[in-house]
Formats: structure tokens, C-alpha cells, sequence
């Protein structure tokens, strides 16, 4: 799985390609997004999660490619 298909999946105001959360847009495909990593990454990255495996992948990759923070 992707971090696209990852936050589209979970995020619960995902449209756009992006996160929303307190009217703060989140681009998690190119940007590190304080909601993905607090709200969404920590109900999903626990090994009693049923797709566990499968958001495993997209959780490293988002933690190996995306490089800061951006609090727009």
C-alpha cells in the first residue's frame, strides 16, 4: 500500500489528496502532516490492527521519504 491510498483510507476528512484536520490541509504525499502522524498513523501502526501488514509499508515509507513538517 501507498501513503495515498493509506490517508484516503483513514484520514477522516480526506478529499483533495489531503488530510484536513481544524482547516489545515495536510499533503501527506509531500509534506509531514502532524495530523496523519498523531491521529491516523497510531490507530492503524498496532500489530492487533487487522490490515496491520498492509499499512505497515506505507507507514515506512512515509517515515523514510517525508522530510518536514509543513503548517500550512
Amino acid at each position: 500500500m501507498n501513503i495515498e491510498s493509506l490517508a484516503a483510507k483513514e484520514c477522516a476528512n480526506y478529499f483533495d489528496k489531503k488530510c484536513m484536520a481544524r482547516d489545515k490541509k495536510c499533503w501527506v504525499m509531500q509534506n509531514r502532516c502532524g495530523y496523519f502522524e498523531t491521529a491516523v498513523i497510531p490507530g492503524v501502526n498496532r500489530t492487533d490492527h487487522p490490515d496491520y501488514k498492509t499499512y505497515k509499508t506505507a507507514i515506512e515509507k512515509y517515515r523514510n521519504t517525508i522530510q518536514y513538517i509543513e503548517n500550512k
